[in-house]
């Protein structure tokens, strides 16, 4: 049996989710500088980052006052969350998700959302995305 020390979740303090709130609204703020400056790949990952924090947020005013330590129980927490209390936004977040990592790791995909019709395709899908996860 595990010592409290290592147990993987952990109870959170309210300032958690201050500090979410503070990380939401700045990656929410850059997301929207980089969308006007035309920059889609920084716009998704920060859009991306967006929804990471408000949904972590999420997590702590719905669950049983624990918080996910580790990307694997945080990834159970969001999807349970999505799936359950929020549906319909589990799956723009995955996609989200994938985008966003497109945009970090495969720059030879992200390029090509400059050019059109790839760069329509993305602002429409960014667009929807916001409107998605501003309802949370």
């Amino acid at each position: 049996m595990y010592s409290k020390k290592y147990q993987l979740n952990y109870r959170c303090p309210k300032a958690s989710i201050q500090k979410h709130e503070k990380m939401e609204n700045f990656n929410f703020l850059i997301y929207k500088q980089f969308l006007t400056n035309g920059e889609l790949r920084w716009a998704t990952i920060a859009l991306f980052y967006y929804a990471l924090h408000k949904t972590q947020k999420m997590i702590l005013l719905n669950s049983t006052s624990v918080y996910p330590r580790g990307h694997t129980r945080r990834r159970f927490e969001i999807d349970h969350i999505l799936s359950n209390i929020y549906p319909g936004l589990l799956v723009q977040y995955m996609n989200l998700e994938e985008r966003s990592c497109q945009a970090r790791y495969c720059p030879v995909i992200s390029l090509r959302w400059d050019k059109e019709p790839q760069k329509t395709m993305i602002n429409t899908f960014l667009t929807q995305t916001e409107n998605y996860f501003s309802t949370l």
